[in-house]
């Protein structure tokens, strides 16, 4: 790990951070968290078509099961992900019988309680419509004070359940403001996405229309902003698409935790300290070579110069006799 991984950063420094970290792993490392955030939001978008746009309302127990399952299978697969870009940033040995299956369902569960009181908030905004839920959104950022490294935290220890999520909450003490402004601009993200998504999709519309002369009525209607299923739909891959960013944030929040806890920031600062120092002293030494190489060539040149110069001064007549002067 680098002097530049174990200092401390701010909001931007954060992200920057996580998307190099996403950047580097590639899919191999964001495809545990691809596949877990697209688990979830497949069977989210199934039970809300089978209960809003068929009516189906026998299969409730059932539903909810599958939806607890799913976020179970999203958390051990994020982590997964999370515990990967833990590996890239953290050189000490992990423990071998982190992340278990129970420990990460236990932990699961109880922030999975807390994302359910949340979303009331969007319950309420959607009362107002479109406008509503966009106008509550901002106040999801405030999860990002509670704890953000519970999923690398589930996934790279042996504690599980309300202990760990205790521990994540510690974890980010003194920088709860910094979590919610790095949790703004991920929202921040995630709505222009949304928005991009669906000019993408209009625009594939108007291809259809125009270009190949399909008729195109159907898919018009399907993709109409007052078709709330797709705007679910557009909104669910959006939120699929930042789950790596999400895992490698996590990773980042639990590093960073570490490395205040082990003062492995403040070693790190002052190893660069005295490579600084270290650095400064040298440089006086190859001042010192370049003079003395300069001074060499100086001297070379002028015992060059000097015969020549004697020889031209033999050109000249001598000066004259004082007694032959009247």
């Amino acid at each position: 790990m680098t002097g530049r991984d174990l200092a401390p950063v701010g909001p931007v420094g954060t992200i920057d951070r996580a998307l190099t970290l996403v950047r580097e792993g590639g899919f191999a490392r964001a495809g545990a968290a691809l596949m877990g955030g697209g688990t979830l939001g497949a069977v989210l978008l199934g039970v809300y078509y089978l209960e809003r746009v068929e009516g189906v309302r026998t299969l409730r127990p059932l539903l909810a099961f599958a939806v607890v399952l799913a976020w179970f299978v999203r958390a051990l697969l994020v982590g997964r992900s999370s515990r990967a870009y833990v590996r890239a940033m953290w050189d000490a040995p992990l423990p071998d019988d982190a992340g278990r299956p129970l420990a990460v369902l236990r932990t699961s569960l109880l922030t999975g309680l807390g994302i359910w009181a949340w979303s009331w908030l969007l319950v309420a905004g959607s009362l107002l419509g479109p406008f509503g839920v966009l106008l509550f959104t901002p106040f999801f950022a405030i999860r990002g004070a509670f704890a953000p490294s519970w999923i690398a935290r589930a996934a790279c220890e042996r504690q599980g359940g309300l202990r760990a999520l205790y521990a994540a909450f510690l974890d980010h003490g003194g920088q709860r403001a910094s979590g919610v402004a790095t949790e703004a601009m991920i929202l921040a993200g995630i709505v222009g996405l949304f928005g991009n998504l669906l000019f993408v999709s209009g625009v594939l519309v108007l291809l259809l229309r125009s270009f190949l002369g399909f008729e195109v009525a159907t898919v018009e209607a399907f993709l109409s902003a007052s078709n709330t299923f797709v705007v679910l739909c557009v909104g669910a891959v959006a939120l699929i698409l930042f789950e790596p960013l999400r895992a490698a944030l996590s990773a980042s929040a639990w590093v960073s935790a570490r490395v205040r806890a082990e003062g492995l920031d403040l070693r790190a600062a002052i190893d660069a300290a005295r490579s600084h120092a270290s650095g400064g002293r040298g440089a006086p030494r190859a001042g010192g070579a370049a003079t003395a190489m300069g001074s060499a060539a100086a001297l070379a040149l002028a015992m060059l110069l000097a015969p020549a110069s004697s020889l031209a001064q033999e050109d000249f007549p001598p000066p004259p006799d004082p007694q032959s002067l009247p």
